[in-house]
């Protein structure tokens, strides 16, 4: 996972923060967004190039910086239900993050072992979130939890938006 304070200030950072801010804006229920509807339906087209298009740098963004807020956005739009979704997202999430310490490794990226374990070993918490979620799903509703989960996107994005441009 890419710590915030690893990502250098500047244009990636609120670029990063702008998508996750807006995200948030267009997926909360409270304030009805004038116009999204319609922005929708004409920015939004499946076409082949569109999606290619969209795959791409998508592909490059989330590569680059583990930051996967649009994998996010995608996924929410295929109308799954809620325990595939969250299964979903957590095993594109732990399966690349495996991938890329394994592909590190064998390229020699890494200075030791030593930090191979560790990396490894960053993953014990994602597993344990996970199954924290899982047994608390049905004891948190479906409000509190997306509450919850926009809330913290907002409070990275603004972290992200107000580092890139050298404020926080």
């Amino acid at each position: 996972m890419v710590v915030l304070d690893s990502l250098p200030a500047g244009p990636l950072r609120v670029g990063l923060g702008a998508v996750t801010l807006v995200f948030v804006a267009t997926a909360q229920q409270v304030v009805p967004l004038p116009g999204i509807e319609g922005a929708k339906d004409r920015c939004f087209v499946e076409s082949p190039a569109a999606m290619a298009g969209v795959g791409g740098v998508s592909g490059l963004l989330f590569g680059g910086t583990n930051v996967g807020v649009q994998l996010i956005a995608y996924l929410r739009s295929c109308d799954l239900s809620h325990g595939l979704f969250v299964g979903v997202v957590a095993m594109v999430f732990l399966g690349l993050n495996a991938v890329r310490v394994g592909i590190a490794g064998a390229l020699g990226m890494y200075p030791g072992l030593t930090l191979v374990g560790v990396s490894l070993a960053a993953t014990v918490p994602a597993v344990a979130g996970v199954t924290f979620g899982q047994r608390i799903r049905g004891r948190v509703g479906e409000a509190t939890r997306r509450a919850v989960v926009l809330g913290l996107l907002t409070v990275i994005g603004v972290r992200l938006v107000l580092g890139g441009l050298g404020i926080a």
